[in-house]
């Protein structure tokens, strides 16, 4: 062992120091200057809740902002997405919003939405908070403990309404809340996804384009068995032994009927229409309508003679028609139906004059209709009336 320097004497680790270290000071931190609230205080002595901090400086916006930032989340404040185009901001340590894959995603197989709360799970799966309602195992909107359909999340403000607000708005649809239709004009909502009510064309349509060739296509009421997306028409058409099971029109019954025994209308007709409008300017729909290029064919059935029987409609229809020669079909179901009370609903079953009514109008069908039909080449049809004016059968 090396002899100790000159004058320099050896500590004994045993011997108090000549100078006693400064105990370090422990840090106190602030509260929050609101009554009952224990969060940390912020500049101006309030937490960011209760407008402590930094500010976001967009006008009208009193939240925190957020980061290095001087704006709040909703105001692009904080690290945002790096998706290209979007301005979402990004969830948690991931440099995505949850739309793009950022945060948690929900554990279930299968499963790529984001997860919420505690247990790894998206809404769907039973993520997040859920309803407090006994029995409902919907998720909670909000801040509140409870679903839509048990008064949850942020209600419509008109006095005396209960429904829920829509999207960012303080209003139930009712009321002018969510998305609007954007036809000028229309006050409507807006259907799904779509930025049109359904008059003007939003919403889910029926899938069969073959059948609605012109505009106004119909909305979606059913789905076929093979899962298409069907209006009532074309579910009434397609799927006749169902009928029983829904509330249908007579009027639906007795055109099921009449393509049942005379399916070369609909085989051989360049267009079908059924319900809708022609595409002309008036919004007249006809019952049906056979286009067979050179004249057509309209059928009206007459539940109760009423507008069918308006001289004037028809001939707006018919001018819709351009250039085209027709005929009109007019059926009288005055007698055709009865009422019955089936299962605890209401149905329409055929009469005694139902079948001999259907066979009147076969009859006329086979004689001034099928001759001229073939095809849709065009053949000219010596019954039909001159454009404008159609001639006007009742049976």
């Amino acid at each position: 062992m090396a002899p100790p320097k000159a004058g320099k004497r050896e500590r004994d680790p045993f011997e108090a120091p000549a100078v006693l270290p400064k105990p370090k000071k422990k840090r106190i931190l602030k509260r929050c200057s609101i009554a009952d609230c224990t969060k940390i205080a912020r500049k101006g002595g309030k937490c960011i809740a209760h407008g402590g901090g930094r500010r976001c400086t967009e006008p009208g916006c009193t939240k925190g902002a957020t980061g290095k930032t001087d704006k709040c989340i909703q105001h692009g404040g904080g690290k945002r997405c790096a998706e290209a185009g979007c301005t979402n901001s990004a969830i948690g340590k991931t440099d995505k919003c949850a739309q793009h894959g950022g945060g948690k995603r929900c554990t279930e197989p299968g499963c790529n939405k984001s997860a919420r709360g505690k247990i790894d799970k998206c809404k769907a799966h039973g993520g997040g908070k859920r309803c407090t309602e006994p029995g409902c195992n919907k998720s909670a909107q909000g801040t509140t403990d409870f679903c839509k359909a048990h008064g949850g999340g942020k209600r419509c403000k008109t006095k005396g309404c209960t429904k829920s607000a829509r999207g960012k708005t303080d209003f139930c649809v009712t009321h002018g809340g969510g998305k609007r239709c954007k036809t000028k004009g229309c006050t409507k909502g807006a259907e799904g996804k779509t930025d049109h009510c359904i008059s003007h064309g939003g919403g889910r349509r029926c899938s069969r384009l073959d059948v609605h060739q012109f505009e106004g296509t119909p909305p979606v009421m059913y789905a076929s068995v093979e899962g298409a997306d069907l209006c009532y028409n074309c579910f009434c058409h397609l799927h006749p032994e169902r009928l029983a099971r829904w509330s249908v029109r007579r009027e639906h019954i007795f055109l099921a009927e009449l393509q049942r025994r005379a399916p070369v209308l609909a085989r051989d007709a360049l267009h079908v229409v059924w319900d809708c409008n022609v595409g002309g300017c008036s919004r007249y729909r006809p019952d049906m309508m056979f286009d067979f290029v050179r004249w057509y064919l309209h059928v009206e059935f007459d539940e109760d003679l009423e507008h069918e029987d308006n001289r004037d409609r028809l001939r707006v229809v018919a001018q819709d028609m351009a250039h085209h020669t027709g005929l009109v079909l007019r059926v009288q179901g005055e007698g055709m139906f009865t009422r019955q009370r089936m299962s605890g609903e209401y149905r329409w079953r055929g009469s005694r004059r139902f079948v001999a009514r259907m066979d009147a109008v076969e009859a006329w069908v086979r004689e001034r209709v099928i001759p001229y039909v073939a095809d849709g080449v065009g053949m000219a049809n010596p019954h039909a009336g001159p454009p404008g004016s159609p001639r006007v059968f009742l049976v």
